[in-house]
This record gives structure tokens, C-alpha cells and sequence, in this order.
């Protein structure tokens, strides 16, 4: 495992990353996620934390971390699945190595990302809601009841279908969406 800085290893992320995506049902060229992580470098290399395994020098697999303030924030994953078949990369990756760094470095707080919440809790993660109000446009307002029809109703109702025991249950009305605001 070696430690980078995002602008050193773009298109390296932009390769590895790409099977994941695609994985995921998200089709982006490997020309598309290096111009994305490009940008991001631009902006955020000087906080950005990469964390690389390496086999024979070649990049395998790799995590994506932003630093701000005390908090470490996963930002992107991707391997190649052939060469890390059968090994614990994915895990000392996204979860072990991580864990390490944020207490070596003394984050106060360690942000795991957005997928695979259940992995996640099952090795400690505790989950916390955040609500995203949104406003659509004009043009897009007679669309949107059918385009947020597959939402559900309550966050805390499809977790628990999803998560199924592993969280211990979702306490505290945190879970549930907070009534819609009112317009000043």
C-alpha cells in the first residue's frame, strides 16, 4: 500500500475506478473520471488523501479521501477486480487502513461514503440521515410528483427492509422526513 496525492494519480483512479462504476450501473469512460478527478485535484489536491495497492508497482486498487478540518471524508473506490480477487483489498481499502490513518492523524470523524451500508455497519459504522430539500426548476415542476414517485415514504421503513437487523434498529425521529418547509 502506498499514500498519494490525487494530481499524481489520476489517470490511474480514472482506470480502477471505472469497473466500479460500470459495476454500479453508471457508464463513464475512464476519459470522463480522469477529467473528473482532474478537477477535483485542481481544486482539492492539497486536502485529498489517496490511498493505493499496488501489485508488481501497477495499481490494483484504491480509495479516495478528502481531509477538512478533523474529518475524513471517503470521496471515490476502484479496482481491478481480477488482480484483487481472493484478497482482503477491498476491505483494508475502504475500512481497516482508513480507520488506521484517521486515528493516526487524530480526525475526529470518519466519513465511510454513501454505498454499502451494510458492510459498513457491520463493522461498527453508525449510519446518520441527512435531508436534501429540493426545489426544482419551473420547466422540470409538472414532472416532478412521477419523478419523485420511487422515493420512499419513510427513510427508517426501507433502511431496516434493506439493513434488516444488522443496524439494532434506527432510533430517534432523525428517521423520519422532516415536515416540508414553509415559504417565508
Amino acid at each position: 500500500m502506498t499514500e498519494a496525492r490525487l494530481s499524481e494519480c489520476c489517470r490511474d483512479l480514472a482506470r480502477l475506478a471505472a469497473p466500479l462504476q460500470e459495476k454500479y450501473g453508471h457508464r463513464l469512460s475512464v476519459r470522463q473520471l480522469e477529467a473528473d478527478f482532474r478537477r477535483q485535484a485542481r481544486e482539492l489536491d492539497s486536502c485529498s488523501w489517496v490511498l493505493l495497492c499496488q501489485r508488481q508497482g501497477r495499481p490494483v486498487g484504491f480509495t479516495l479521501f478528502y481531509r477538512w478540518g478533523e474529518v475524513l471524508y471517503g470521496r471515490a473506490a476502484g479496482f481491478d477486480y481480477a488482480e484483487v480477487e481472493g484478497t482482503a483489498a477491498y476491505f483494508n481499502l475502504a475500512f481497516y487502513l482508513p480507520i488506521e490513518h484517521a486515528i493516526a492523524t487524530r480526525a475526529r470523524r470518519l466519513h465511510l461514503g454513501l454505498a454499502s451500508w451494510g458492510a459498513k455497519v457491520l463493522r461498527g459504522a453508525e449510519l446518520e440521515p441527512t435531508w436534501l430539500w429540493i426545489v426544482p426548476p419551473r420547466r422540470w415542476r409538472s414532472a416532478w410528483p412521477r419523478l419523485a414517485r420511487g422515493q420512499p415514504a419513510s427513510l427508517r421503513t426501507w433502511l431496516e427492509g434493506e439493513l434488516g437487523r444488522v443496524t439494532g434498529g434506527l432510533a430517534g425521529p432523525e428517521w423520519e422526513r422532516p415536515e416540508r418547509p414553509r415559504r417565508g
